[in-house]
């Protein structure tokens, strides 16, 4: 963000400069120029089914529109499906399934332009959820296909080196850092369970830390960014397991299963949750549709609020992503759309600003300002 605001304030004092030598030629500075974007999307388009594996470039409007920027098709991973943006909005980390699978790193420009640099790193097998740790130091993701999760150092020029990979659970699907830093969590889709592990802030070594049950088959988890909490989405069940997380430990308790969507038809997968953790949103995969849920900030509880329509013909809703100013809110459908929302500030409800067009396949988005 720093850097971003340093841009604009120069782009000012220049159109401030120019403006007052206009004026004293007798000109008149009425005429403004469009606003500098300041939020860009990044959409991975995994070509599932068939066609080029690309990542897009979207410009994040003031409205919440998306405007498509440019689409990368060169040095792709084949099968690519998830990404993470570093904190600081200066990298962006593509892991591309195969086995083994592939990490390909790519700078990011003021104007939200990608550059591929260094060669993809190397994972384990069929590689599918990756996260970035708050500080920027480690990039950790899980291995589906040889039931793994491995570590990665995250240099100062944003070159990935392998730390070491960990055993966990059968079918990892998800991975979640707590906002410390200090816990990972590991949603094993076909063991009904969490891994918990501590993760070393110095070395970045992993240590199991115990295992938690969920309801059938957990297929994504996120942490509160405000409190001691946590949430996994059962594809099975069609609901989503609320946890408390112990601060001192790292280990969680399983509070609750609630219902999401049409319940157990629904296909409950991807979370998201607003940067002031007051909703989490649920990407319902077969329903097409998305639910929130309240979050109480004394306990963590959750409250369904509602449940809005994200249907495409011959569609699956494959995510959710909120902006990174927690204003809008995009629900990705696997058969080629991006549907966008506004997130009431006072309630969480979603209000449709409209529809944008991506690639083949889309699936996972990130977002950098």
């Amino acid at each position: 963000m720093k850097r971003v605001l340093i841009a604009v304030g120069l782009l000012l004092v220049a159109g401030a400069t120019l403006a007052a030598l206009f004026e004293a030629c007798g000109g008149s500075s009425a005429t403004t120029q469009p606003p500098v974007a300041t939020e860009f999307a990044y959409v991975v388009n995994s070509a599932m089914g068939g066609g080029k594996p690309s990542l897009s470039t979207y410009s994040v409007g003031a409205s919440g529109s998306l405007s498509a920027i440019s689409t990368l098709t060169t040095g792709v991973p084949a099968s690519p499906f998830s990404l993470a943006v570093t904190p600081g909005s200066q990298f962006l980390l593509l892991a591309g399934r195969g086995l083994p699978g592939s990490i390909a790193q790519y700078s990011i420009s003021f104007s939200g332009g990608l550059t591929q640099f260094g060669s993809p790193v190397a994972t384990g097998n069929l590689p599918y959820t990756i996260a970035v740790t708050p500080s920027g130091s480690f990039a950790i993701e899980s291995n589906n296909g040889d039931n793994t999760v491995s570590v990665y150092r995250l240099g100062a020029g944003g070159q990935l080196s392998l730390i070491g990979s960990t055993a966990t659970g059968s079918v990892p699907s998800a991975v979640a850092v707590d906002p410390t830093g200090r816990y990972v969590f590991v949603a094993n889709l076909e063991d009904n369970n969490i891994s918990e592990y501590l993760l070393n802030p110095t070395t970045g070594a992993l240590t199991v830390n115990g295992v938690v049950q969920s309801d059938l088959g957990p297929a994504s988890i996120v942490v509160s960014p405000n409190g001691p909490y946590a949430y996994a989405a059962n594809r099975l069940t069609g609901d989503v397991s609320e946890y408390k997380l112990d601060p001192g430990s790292g280990s969680l308790t399983l509070v609750a299963n609630l219902e999401s969507g049409s319940g157990s038809a629904s296909g409950a997968g991807w979370l998201a949750i607003d940067p002031g953790g007051r909703w989490l949103y649920v990407a319902n995969s077969q329903d097409q549709s998305v639910t929130l849920f309240d979050i109480n900030p004394n306990n963590g509880a959750l409250t369904l609020v509602g449940t809005v329509n994200t249907q495409q013909s011959g569609g699956f809703l494959a995510s959710v992503a909120i902006d990174r100013g927690g204003h809008f809110l995009y629900a990705i459908n696997a058969a080629g759309l991006i549907f966008e929302f506004q997130i009431n500030p006072a309630t969480g409800v979603l209000s449709p600003i409209g529809t944008t067009a991506a690639g083949a396949a889309p699936w996972s988005m990130a977002f950098a300002s």
